[in-house]
């Protein structure tokens, strides 16, 4: 009939409410997170001269924007207050990229003395005020033998965990931001 209600598009069904109350549920649970996002600013310096940053110029532009992604997205792991900026000096990513054929090339890991390299000089400041700052070589020689976590056949999955795994290590710790490891628990005798 022409002008008739469905009764079933009228009402919400029950799974429809508890949906859109979920939805709302996890967005304000996560409102504070994006909230709390500090700045970080990335430069790569002098980046044609790094050791190993792919060979063609669509690879180093890949690569790079990965690599910037990557740290850019740190932000939320930062109060809202502090700043982190790096500058990226070197880079020779895990294993060999082989130019077989047409971009994008091959890289082979061999779990050798192929792993991830970088150099960092960084500062992590607060209302303009230093709270740590470093000269960083980082490396990873043991890359391909560690348990994997998250996708690792992400791009560059190796050379960002190896920065994650700086990020909570050298800078988290010495800003005494909230989300860096945490300390050993002592260990009661009998």
């Amino acid at each position: 009939m022409i002008g008739s209600v469905n009764d079933s598009t009228s009402k919400p069904s029950a799974w429809r409410v508890i949906a859109a109350a979920t939805v709302c549920g996890l967005g304000a649970a996560l409102l504070p997170c994006w909230a709390a996002a500090g700045e970080i600013a990335v430069r790569f310096t002098d980046s044609q001269r790094y050791t190993d940053i792919g060979f063609g110029d669509a690879a180093r532009q890949r690569n790079l924007q990965t690599l910037e992604e990557h740290m850019m997205a740190w932000g939320t792991r930062l109060p809202n207050s502090q700043r982190l900026d790096i500058e990226v000096l070197d880079v020779d990513l895990a294993g060999m990229e082989r130019p077989w054929g047409a971009e994008p090339f091959v890289r082979v890991i061999k779990g050798r003395v192929d792993g991830p390299r970088m150099h960092l000089r960084w500062t992590l400041s607060e209302a303009g005020q230093v709270l740590a700052k470093g000269d960083d070589h980082l490396n990873d020689l043991a890359y391909a033998h560690r348990l994997p976590l998250g996708n690792r056949h992400a791009p560059l999955y190796h050379d960002c965990r190896m920065l994650d795994d700086w990020l909570r290590r050298a800078v988290l710790e010495r800003g005494g931001h909230p989300l860096a490891l945490p300390q050993p628990v002592p260990i009661r005798s009998p």
